[in-house]
């Protein structure tokens, strides 16, 4: 089955059971809607409706949403995951009931769309006290009734199937549809279930989002006085599934930009698969986010366009695409899409000039390091770069070693990588012991982005020590480009409210553009001047204390940006146990 007769079918079903159909929404929010910098679900221009606080058009509504999330950023590469997606959606605002729309959805996927109803499994929430809130018995007893019987429904916890739309807001107990690949595909273990990651199960609807309840910043539930529904499903997913893949980007949606990939890169997807997933993925990102006028920044949407560009060109140049094929890529989005999203083609000339200009100033920085690899390689003998040479490029100019050796496969080169990563094994070494002076634990390379995640780690701490008491201190963190994570001592999960707290505090240094500033001394007068240290062991008896603003001084081998105005907002997306009294928060900078 085509993916425009799932979309089809999806709105004649809806249009069935008496529901108004929605229009496709701008994916910037409009400025009264701070919650995200993009729309990122279908029913996100309809809180307002869900709150009471405006009238829905009609009791029953559906539409099919473009969104992005930037927190999946990291994730796009594998099989399922996309920044940029459409969403199938269906909501009751106080019409139907929780029952009515598990059977709707059961109904379209088995009857309309003729999926194997035995590989169908279902999650319910199986109640937290902590939330004061008992076992969803209500979809329990509804599933067998509808179809999935007692054996595939499987009882989750919160933080599987309690739905919530932030920090604060609209909020409440759900129930997924889960598409079963088979043992086969998964990892074999007894208790495999649908909250496995395996990829034997994905998700392919949540029709059952109760939005019964809203949550203050205190984690406080308070029932709202309409009962609504939220229905959502991933359009890529269910024709996934209907085309007989738990790949997305080999079915009909992707497979034509995906064979437009192939055919400018010379290369196969079977062999290049995260690459042109990602290249694939960003593509269309990047061209529906400048085809609403924005533009490549240093904040908020921009910086988000500009991620994803330079991600992009990052591996667009894995696979061998220049410049002119990435336009080629960004006019094949364009041609798809045109027919039903107009304001691509008329901004089409606009969209291909900004993506150029960030293609061009990425590619800049890059021609640094490609002039002194091509000097290494004239002066090497024989036809093998040395690892120190290699380590030497990656330490002092931060050109990254899978780049180096892409380029001298290309001129016929090879790597000593055992000689790298022996070398890359002993600075570290040599760091932990204070005699090195640019080797940073955590820190995966020293990018422009990584850099700046080693501020925003330094920021939070701050934050969480603002928050939550002086005594948190640094347990371990692991900076990428993609996001920061950071571990420290605290005994319990972190509440709704301390997690905003802690957000907005990082924020509003950031918005100060506070300045950061950095001095070299003994070790003794760095904890005279008040200054701390997570590893003091690392230090010799030379340190660096880097201070931003008055809100932070910390004994750190760098390195550092110079004002915090360059870092955009940091917005928190994971905060769960690491082990025994330590807990583990994942950050990205929007």
């Amino acid at each position: 089955m085509n993916h425009k007769d799932v979309e089809r079918l999806f709105f004649e079903h809806f249009k069935s059971l008496k529901h108004k159909k929605l229009p496709d929404v701008a994916l910037v929010p409009p400025e009264h809607d701070t919650s995200s910098l993009f729309i990122n679900s279908g029913m996100q221009p309809l809180k307002p409706f869900f709150m009471g606080l405006q009238k829905a058009p009609a009791g029953r509504l559906f539409n099919n949403q473009k969104c992005v999330r930037t927190g999946d950023i990291d994730d796009v590469g594998d099989n399922k995951h996309l920044t940029f997606f459409f969403m199938l959606g269906n909501w009751s605002v106080g019409d139907y009931s929780v029952e009515q729309a598990a059977q709707f959805a059961y109904d379209l996927l088995v009857k309309k769309y003729a999926m194997n109803k035995n590989k169908l499994w279902a999650t319910v929430f199986k109640g937290d006290k902590k939330l004061g809130l008992g076992k969803d018995v209500v979809m329990e007893n509804a599933w067998p009734k509808i179809g999935i019987p007692k054996e595939r429904i499987f009882l989750a916890d919160s933080e599987e199937v309690f739905w919530v739309s932030g920090a604060t807001g609209p909020c409440g107990p759900t129930s997924e549809i889960h598409y079963d690949f088979g043992a086969s595909k998964g990892c074999g273990k007894k208790n495999c279930n649908p909250t496995c990651d395996c990829g034997r199960f994905m998700e392919i609807w949540n029709p059952c989002v109760q939005i019964s309840y809203n949550r203050d910043a205190k984690g406080k539930l308070t029932p709202l006085k309409l009962k609504s529904i939220d229905a959502g499903a991933g359009f890529a997913r269910i024709v996934g599934v209907l085309q007989g893949t738990n790949d997305v980007f080999i079915t009909t949606i992707f497979k034509p930009l995906i064979q437009q990939i192939e055919k400018l890169s010379g290369k196969s997807y079977t062999h290049n698969k995260k690459a042109m997933r990602i290249v694939a993925d960003h593509v269309r990102a990047a061209t529906f986010i400048a085809g609403e006028r924005v533009t490549p920044g240093k904040k908020d949407q921009g910086y988000v366009l500009r991620r994803l560009i330079r991600r992009m060109v990052r591996y667009s140049k894995q696979l061998g695409i220049d410049r002119a094929g990435i336009k080629q890529l960004v006019r094949f989005v364009i041609d798809d899409f045109k027919k039903d999203y107009p304001y691509l083609q008329k901004n089409g000339k606009q969209i291909a000039g900004v993506i150029g200009s960030e293609y061009d100033n990425f590619n800049r920085t890059l021609e640094k390091g490609n002039r002194l690899l091509a000097k290494l390689m004239q002066i090497t003998k024989g036809k093998t770069l040395r690892g120190i040479d290699v380590f030497h490029l990656y330490d002092t100019y931060g050109f990254p070693m899978e780049l180096t050796r892409e380029i001298a496969a290309e001129k016929r080169y090879n790597v000593d990588e055992k000689g790298y990563e022996k070398e890359f094994a002993k600075h570290r070494e040599v760091s932990k012991k204070g005699q090195s002076k640019k080797f940073v634990s955590g820190l995966a390379d020293h990018s422009e982005q990584v850099i700046k995640y080693h501020t925003a780690n330094h920021l939070l701490l701050a934050a969480l020590q603002k928050v939550l008491g002086p005594k948190v201190t640094q347990k371990g963190s692991n900076l990428t480009a993609e996001r920061l994570r950071f571990d420290f001592n605290w005994p319990e999960k972190m509440t709704p409210e301390q997690l905003k707290k802690t957000e907005d505090w990082v924020n509003k240094w950031i918005k100060q553009d506070t300045k950061v500033t950095m001095c070299e001394m003994s070790v003794a007068d760095a904890k005279k001047s008040g200054a701390t240290g997570a590893f003091e062991h690392k230090y010799g008896a030379k340190v660096k204390v880097y201070t931003i603003g008055a809100v932070s001084k910390e004994m750190c081998l760098g390195p550092h940006v110079a004002n915090t105005s360059t870092l955009g907002h940091l917005r928190i997306i994971k905060e769960k146990s690491s082990s025994a009294g330590v807990r583990r928060i994942k950050a990205v900078l929007d």
